[in-house]
């Protein structure tokens, strides 16, 4: 029995050695191989890992490109890591990605199997891996050298929306090299693309100016400005000429007030673009948005590139305050408030309304051609029953009927309207009866009609 039991021990130990011994030695330890570059790279196999083969062959490339030395010291990027606040690790990362995914040129030298793991080698010469980068960055740099090469002529040319156009998509192929020199052959001249290409953009960005041919525009709460507030887009050119700029897109925002607005405006072929005001919403006197230049819209910037971005970020932006003046609504209140069918010699509807509206900022004309608004107020009262508390006492009854409406002389129409219908009074006597039902639908009036009415008026 004991035989047998040291027979089963040395068996299974014999397999563990077995085992151990098919472990390959670049599992067990890193290789260093002179010349080259290596990746290792492993995955966990399960039955919710089906992708465990393409896990490790990606960590493998990861691995690899990890070992490549990445150039980040450039003044460029110095500058637009200090304006951007990004950091150099972030573009580091980026330009790893980037790396890896040019990668070619590599060899599947072995793999690995166990019940748990799945391993990848792969190695990349390095000589062939210096050839391709050069290879790549050659035609990256041609690339960016074309769209440069257009950009200046389109700012010869005056045309100075594509020529940021052209600016931007230069910097594209290049961007992950911006760490290093980029030294190139430009109509003659020795350059450094990339700091060539970066400084032009800014010279030609802080050569616009937006500008305004008013102070501020006139503007009543609850109206659309009209005419519309315009900005004009220039440039100054090398021979100091004026340039206006066509298709230009602007975005502007609320600097303060409360405005209904179209964001979004493109300049005409004279530099000048619209800023479209729906409505003022607030009585504040003094209400400003600023415009800018839209230069997300401007040059497609959806590129989730954290150098693209930064780089975006230290552009100036030029930009534009546009002021209104925003002066009270004018209003006309034409009442007919009667008692009885006889006109009141004292209106009793009318002050209140005055009276809150005036509180609101609002001020009045007696005439239609100098007034925005028109409250339209009729009411009449009519006697109604009489009755007997007690046989020597007698307490009449009297209703009425208020009518209110609001007409807007701008668009010509009447936009608000509402109505009181047998509001009763009742006193000694008719006359106070039908003070009392005045009264009465006055508090109507205050608590229903005018929140009611001046959100019109607001909106």
């Amino acid at each position: 029995m004991s035989l047998r039991i040291t027979l089963i021990s040395m068996i299974l130990i014999m397999i563990s050695f077995l085992c151990a011994e098919s472990i390959p030695d670049w599992v067990k330890k890193r290789p260093v191989k002179e010349g080259y570059y290596i990746g290792i790279g492993m995955s966990m196999k399960s039955s919710k890992n089906r992708d465990y083969l393409q896990i490790a062959q990606d960590n493998a490339l990861k691995d690899l490109s990890s070992g490549i030395q990445v150039t980040v010291n450039s003044e460029v990027l110095s500058e637009v890591m200090e304006k951007s606040g990004i950091v150099k690790e972030e573009i580091e990362s980026q330009i790893r990605t980037s790396t890896q995914a040019q990668l070619t040129g590599y060899e599947l030298i072995d793999t690995y199997e166990s019940k748990t793991e799945y391993w990848v080698y792969y190695d990349l010469s390095k000589p062939v891996y210096v050839r391709q980068m050069l290879d790549i960055r050659q035609k990256a740099m041609n690339l960016a050298l074309d769209f440069y090469t257009k950009a200046k002529n389109s700012e010869k040319d005056g045309d100075i929306t594509q020529a940021i156009r052209y600016y931007y998509q230069a910097i594209r192929p290049i961007e992950d090299y911006f760490g290093e020199s980029l030294q190139t052959e430009y109509e003659g001249k020795s350059i450094y693309l990339g700091n060539e290409i970066y400084s032009s953009l800014q010279n030609t960005i802080s050569k616009i100016q937006l500008a305004v041919d008013k102070k501020s525009w006139a503007a009543k709460i609850g109206l659309a400005v009209s005419p519309s507030p315009a900005v004009i887009a220039r440039f100054l050119s090398k021979d100091n000429k004026i340039v206006y700029i066509q298709n230009l897109p602007l975005i502007s925002i609320l600097n303060k007030g409360e405005l209904d607005f179209i964001p979004n405006s493109i300049t005409d072929e004279k530099g000048i673009a619209q800023i479209r005001i729906n409505k003022v919403r607030t009585e504040d006197n003094v209400q400003i948005l600023k415009t800018a230049i839209d230069m997300p819209k401007l040059i497609n910037a959806d590129s989730s590139s954290v150098i693209f971005k930064a780089i975006l970020k230290t552009m100036p932006v030029p930009e534009q305050m546009v002021y209104l003046s925003v002066s009270p609504l004018i209003i006309c209140i034409q009442t007919n408030e009667s008692m009885f069918d006889k006109p009141l010699a004292m209106p009793i509807i009318e002050p209140k309304v005055k009276e809150t509206l005036a509180a609101r900022g609002y001020h009045f004309s007696n005439s239609i051609k100098d007034a925005d608004y028109i409250i339209k107020i009729t009411a009449n009262t009519r006697e109604g029953s009489a009755i007997h508390p007690t046989p020597t006492n007698t307490m009449y009854i009297a209703f009425v009927d208020v009518n209110i409406s609001l007409v807007s002389l701008a668009a010509d129409a009447e936009i608000y309207k509402n109505a009181l219908s047998n509001v009763k009074g009742i006193n000694l006597d008719v006359p106070k009866a039908g003070i009392k039902a005045y009264e009465n639908a006055l508090e109507h009036v205050k608590d229903s009609i005018l929140p009611e009415l001046l959100e019109k008026l607001k909106n």
